[in-house]
């Protein structure tokens, strides 16, 4: 359930002027923005994704959450929550017919379409990205004429 890949990266490398200011700062000061920014970026896609999310009873919207990863420089994760909603994957790509046998008795039990919810909400990752470098370089070069 994770956009196409690349779909949320972004690349600073190439703007040799952006990346000399931001080794300047010291990392203690760059990582926390860029958290915050990329985390700030990825609110659009969650509620995207929460908007999306069947509701019968809501506990899939609900269950979908947004974090910087642990033990990663910045890495935001959106995704549901499975100890909320571990049906989560059923509704995002559906289910193919199915049958029991029991006692001799063949039942058929009925496909689940596909209702996707993730995976339209990643399609506007580029767009949220983009808006996210373009304030980190604001920032970083506000901080280094500043700094």
């Amino acid at each position: 359930m994770s956009p196409a890949a690349g779909a949320g990266t972004i690349n600073l490398a190439g703007d040799r002027h952006l990346m000399r200011k931001l080794r300047q700062i010291p990392v203690a000061l760059r990582l926390p923005v860029m958290q915050r920014v990329l985390s700030d970026a990825a609110v659009p896609i969650q509620r995207t994704a929460r908007t999306l999310a069947a509701k019968r009873r809501g506990v899939l919207a609900r269950s979908i959450e947004r974090r910087v990863l642990p033990g990663s420089p910045a890495v935001v994760a959106i995704r549901p929550n499975y100890r909320q909603a571990p049906h989560a994957h059923f509704v995002e790509y559906g289910t193919a017919q199915r049958t029991s046998s029991r006692d001799g008795v063949t039942m058929a039990h009925g496909a689940m379409p596909a209702q996707p919810f993730m995976r339209p909400a990643a399609r506007q990752a580029p767009q949220s990205f983009k808006i996210a470098s373009s304030r980190i370089r604001r920032i970083v070069l506000q901080a280094a004429r500043t700094g």
